[in-house]
This record gives C-alpha cells, structure tokens and sequence, in this order.
C-alpha cells in the first residue's frame, strides 16, 4: 500500500459519489424503507471501507458510527470490529502520547505526553500512581528498571530524571550535553543509564552522542560518539553486554557497541543505496542475538547485532506500515515482533519467515510507540490520539483466522453444532478443525487425486466427500475410517455433496447427464436423476425437501426430493453452474454462473436479481437471516449482497482468486477460500475478537 494522506474532504465528495451512484441504480419499489437513508448506509458502508484500506481508522470510525441502525447486516459489524480491535483505550493525557513502557512484573504502565507530564498507572485499574509536571520540560522516552523499584524519563532540555516508584520521590537528575536527549534506558543490571541525543557547532555540523550514567551515584561515565544525524533510539540487549542506537542517517541507520569495552561501534548494514531509511525505534531480541530497527522508509530491518548482517526486511513498498515505524518490541519467546506506525496501525510479525501475522486498528491518529507485556499477552500503545490502548494477541489468534494446508482448500463444511469445520484440499486430503481456536483437529488420505467437496451428516458423526479421483465416499468421523465407496463416476469432476436431512441419504454428482442420491447404511443406489447437457452441482434445502442441480448450459432443475419429480427449471445464464445454495427459509435460491451472481424465487423460478464480478463467480452463501448473499470470484473478490435489493454492500479485496465462501450457521463468521494454501476466517464483533 502507497504512503497515502486521506483528508475528510476525500471522503465527503466521495460520499456525494456513492448516494448519487446509489441514486441511479437502486429500485424504489424494492428499497426497504427510506430510499434516502438505504442510500446513505451503503454510501457510509463504501466509504468505511475505503478508509480501513488507507489505514484512515478515524474517517471509518465517523462513517461506521453514522451508518442508519436500521439497515446493519454483518458488513457493519465486520466493518466496526475492524476499526476498533483494542481490549482496553484510556485517555489520560491532555495531548498526544509519545512513549510508553510496562513494568517488568506487568503491573504498572509509564508514559510520556506532549502535555508535559509523565505518568505512572496500574495496569488493570487504570488508577495514576505518580504524575510529574515540568512546563519547561517535554518528556521523549520513559523507562522501567528490571527490578521495578524505579522508572526515568527522558527530556528535550538534554535531562534525564530518575524516580523511586514506591515513594514517589525524584532520586536523581541527570544533565547531559547537546541539543536534547530523545531517549534513556537502564541497562539489564540496573547498574547504568544510557542516554543518546545530538549535538552541533558550526565547525563540525551535527553528529550523535550517547551519554552513560552510573544509575546509583548520577555520575557520568562514558561519552560516545556516532555519525552525522541524531541518535532517536536506544536500547541495551538483555544479556548487558551490547548497546545499540538508531540514527536518522541516510544509510548507516543503526550501530552496537560492546558494553565490556566500549570498542567499536559496529554499523549494522543495509541495502547500501541512497533511499532514506532514518531510524525511529529499536530493540533487541530476548536473546540479544537479533536488533529490529524501524524506519522513516516504512520498513523494518532486522540484523545479526554479533556481526552486523541484515537477515530480513520487514514491509517496504506497497507491503506492510503505508508511514514511519516509530515502535518496535519483541514478544518474550522471540518469535514474533511488533511494530507501530504514523499510519494508525500496530502489525505483528513472524521474524523466522517475514510473515505479516496480525495488524491492529482502533487509533485515530498515528501511533508514537509500543510495549509488550512480561508474558506476552498484552500489547500497549501510545498514541497522537492522547489514548493509550491495549491489544491482546496470542498465536491462537492467529491460528483462528488462517487455517494453513499443504494446498490449494476447494471444499468447505461446518458441523451442526457449529464448532468443526471440515476441508477437502489438493492431494486429496480431509481435515477437521477446531473453529473456535483454528487447530487442526485431524487429517487423513481420502482420495487419490484432489478433495473437492466435503459435507457433515445432520448428526454430526458422518462426513461424505467426492474428488477428483472420480470417487464418492462415506467417512466416520471419530475413526476417519472409510465406511464405503458409493461410486466410481466416469468422465465428470465432482465438486458437490450433500446429506438428505434425516441422513439416510448421500447426494452427489454422478455422470455427465445424472446425480444420484444413495442409502448411507447400504449403499444402494435410491434414486437417478437425470440432468441432461451435464450436471455440475447439487444442492438439497433445508427443509429436506426440494433438490437443486445445476448444468453446463447454465440451467438449474428443481426437484422433489421425496419422488424425484422435476418441480422446475430456472435459467442462469449460458455458462456453467458453479455453485447453488438455498437460503434457511427454502424460498430463495442463489446461483453462481459465469461472471453472475443469480438469486432467483424457488416457487416462481423467476430471477429477483441478477449481478455480476469481473470474472468467473465460483461460489455463494446466504448468511442465516437471509439478508445478505455472499459470492466468490476469480476476480480476486468476495462481495455481499443485499437480497432485497440487489445492491453490493461491501467488497473484500485480496490478493488471489477466491475459490469459495461460506457463511457460519450462526452468522458470525465468513470463511474464505482462496487459491493458494489456507482457509481465511473473518469474523464480526459478535463473532471473533
């Protein structure tokens, strides 16, 4: 994504484009309620979006808050839980939050502000424990000692002032050289303060200094110097033996010194060329191996600190933070890192492979800096917003919204009661998962080729999968051992299953002009249907008693599940049939056809709308109150879809075209299917965290 500046003037005439475009293109006859206020929701509803993709949170938050009540489906909840992923936000500063750190016991939080204060509050209460005021002096940097006794601040008049928590009382006050100090640390052992900072003269121009304290005495110790540009971060590794700086070079953005001998500094290296990289936070990793530095070039480094390599690059150009990185912090195991940034957002990563796991919204405003919790559980913020906001992540979270394969998913199912699903990927394997943690539950071999399609029995015991071996299949689910093979098709692919709703029955695709249905005890073939010009897709209503299967030639056949009589044709379109669902009620169905997305009335077999994507529509799904229909496109798109009027009320935008999607049975969550390897799960604010 591109360093963009969105100003509410942006979303205002955008605004005005999309209730005149809604003008033009919704039926009156159908829009429910007030024609005006349908076309202000979808208007805020596209505009929310829009701004959540600029990393715009505050401009989404107005659009998202002022969207008519009347008219809020599940894009609104998904949309409001976006923009506000914080587990805690207190206001209790006057002015923009520019540092933050947590004690080492987790209890107590410190911050600095614009409005000229230092702060100290408990963690859970929020309660202030200590507050210092200086109109001379505007804190830059808060620090905690490792044994929690006391906590410094750092300010613009080249001051550092250190604190007895417990009593409350200044213990010393430290006066460095240059022009201000922009950040002070203890070392591990409590036993040093470092400062670092920049000074000028007209001979030699700027350069930066570091300065080191004995903590106890207040003394100064040692003076060092580095480049040509200020020192704006600074940070001892864990083990005490290194100290590191980050610059605001053009290059040269970061460089460690060994603590035993103050010998060096070693110039952690970069790409060598001219982009201006800037360095505006720094940490080392728990086991003092790695340095992280975040840049004004949006991007964040990592380097072996012992010998100065970069090993990986986090973000850049149209990935990752669209601004500044000014905080990062590594999570306690070391795995992950966390990074904030000017353009709203905090992002978790997988240092091992560069992966953006997470990325946060909730601030209005940029955000100043970030800490990590002792066990890792909480991350806090600070923000130009004045909030300060805590964020809970865990690889839980993680494992909840991508459930990774070994290949591309095709099928999708989930349980009756709602909590497993179950998918049918390339290779040919089955899976099931715990939904609500995202943990694989369990894998096994089903088909000799790809798993197309998989669905659950109505109790919950049983799974029926079809592939493209050509085979369809009956599992138990607790052993996962075939109970039977019902048949091996010819010269069609199977990309659809279903149960009758008593379970007696298994519905498949057979041959290129039938479905059949089958008894699960025996299976015995009970009935043929056949479906001239080729069948595609079954589908079976909830209520049990009517089929849907879909051809070639873009036609859909209704029958009577109980006779197999033929109730009914609609016609789609000319293109295949890709998908069918019905909605809860059994009175509407939808069809993915083409570049279409059809909903039609199962009595009358009349078309109530027909839309489209920009490429081939691959699956659809009805959320449980029927309001919305959900399609998948190769267009690299989900969309939703009003099925009162037709209207596209949200677009989910990804990277890669979208095999299928599918609403939860309790309307909380959407799973996506993209190409690649892993199933994507979004959920509403009722639904996940």
């Amino acid at each position: 994504m591109t360093n963009l500046t969105i100003s509410r003037d942006f979303f205002a005439v955008f605004f005005v484009l999309v209730v005149a475009l809604a003008a033009n293109t919704i039926d009156a006859q159908a829009q429910p309620g007030s024609e005006i206020e349908y076309r202000s929701y979808l208007a805020h509803i596209a505009a929310a979006s829009n701004a959540l993709r600029v990393n715009e949170t505050g401009e989404a938050k107005r659009w998202i808050d002022g969207a008519p009540v009347r008219y809020r489906g599940w894009e609104w909840s998904y949309l409001s839980s976006l923009a506000n992923q914080h587990t805690m936000s207190r206001t209790i500063h006057d002015a923009p939050v520019t540092a933050i750190a947590v004690s080492q016991d987790g209890k107590f939080l410190a911050s600095a502000s614009a409005d000229r204060t230092v702060k100290v509050t408990n963690v859970e209460s929020g309660d202030e424990i200590f507050k210092f005021s200086d109109p001379k002096l505007i804190p830059q940097s808060v620090s905690f000692s490792s044994d929690g006794r006391r906590f410094l601040a750092a300010f613009s008049r080249h001051t550092v002032i250190v604190w007895d928590l417990a009593k409350k009382s200044e213990v010393s006050r430290l006066q460095g050289q240059g022009k201000g100090i922009t950040a002070a640390v203890f070392s591990p052992n409590d036993e040093l303060i470092a400062s670092c900072s920049w000074n000028v003269s007209q001979q030699r121009g700027v350069w930066g200094i570091v300065e080191i304290w004995n903590a106890a005495t207040g003394e100064p110790t040692k003076q060092l110097e580095y480049g040509i540009k200020p020192l704006v971060g600074i940070a001892f590794s864990p083990d005490g033996k290194q100290l590191a700086v980050a610059s605001w070079e053009v290059d040269k953005i970061a460089a460690v010194w060994d603590t035993s001998n103050w010998s060096g500094p070693r110039v952690m290296e970069t790409e060598g060329d001219e982009v201006y990289k800037a360095g505006q936070s720094i940490a080392f990793s728990p086991d003092s191996r790695t340095l992280a530095v975040g840049g004004k070039d949006n991007a964040i480094r990592i380097w072996d600190s012992a010998n100065g390599k970069m090993i990986k690059k986090l973000g850049g150009p149209g990935r990752g933070h669209a601004k500044w990185v000014n905080g990062v912090a590594f999570t306690p195991d070391g795995r992950d890192l966390v990074s904030a940034s000017t353009d709203q957002t905090l992002k978790v990563w997988d240092v091992a492979s560069g992966t953006e796991l997470m990325s946060f919204r909730g601030h209005i405003k940029g955000i100043n800096a970030v800490a990590v919790s002792p066990d890792g559980r909480n991350l806090f913020s600070a923000s130009g917003d004045t909030t300060i906001k805590a964020w809970t992540f865990s690889p839980t979270d993680v494992n909840a919204r991508l459930w990774k394969h070994d290949g591309s998913v095709y099928g999708f199912a989930v349980s009756p009661d709602g909590k497993t699903a179950a998918t049918a990927a390339w290779q040919g394997k089955l899976r099931l998962w715990d939904i609500a943690s995202g943990n694989e539950i369990a894998v096994w071999q089903a088909h000799g080729q790809s798993a197309n399609a998989v669905a659950f029995s109505p109790d919950g015991k049983r799974l029926a999968s079809v592939g493209n071996d050509n085979r369809i299949k009956l599992w138990d689910i607790a052993s996962r051992k075939e109970l039977r093979t019902f048949e091996e098709a010819k010269g069609n692919q199977l990309i659809s299953v279903g149960f009758s709703r008593d379970g007696k029955n298994v519905l498949a695709t057979s041959s290129m002009e039938s479905a059949k249905i089958w008894d699960t005890d025996t299976g015995k073939l009970v009935r043929n249907i056949d479906h001239k010009n080729g069948v595609t897709f079954i589908a079976l209503s909830a209520d049990g008693r009517t089929i849907a299967t879909g051809g070639t030639d873009g036609k859909i056949e209704l029958w009577e599940m109980n006779s197999g009589r033929n109730v009914g044709t609609i016609h789609s379109g000319t293109s295949r049939v890709l998908s069918i669902a019905f909605s809860l009620d059994g009175k509407l169905l939808a069809a993915a056809s083409g570049r279409t997305v059809g909903l039609y009335d199962v009595n009358t077999q009349k078309a109530i709308f027909k839309v489209g994507h920009d490429e081939g529509v691959y699956g659809v799904s009805f959320s449980p109150d029927g309001r919305r229909l959900a399609s998948a496109s190769s267009d690299q798109t989900v969309k939703l879809w009003d099925t009162v009027t037709g209207e596209a009320v949200l677009t989910m935008p990804f990277d890669e075209s979208i095999y299928g999607v599918h609403f939860s049975p309790d309307g909380k969550r959407i799973f996506v299917l993209p190409i690649g390897n892993d199933v994507r799960v979004f959920g509403s604010r009722d639904g996940q965290k």
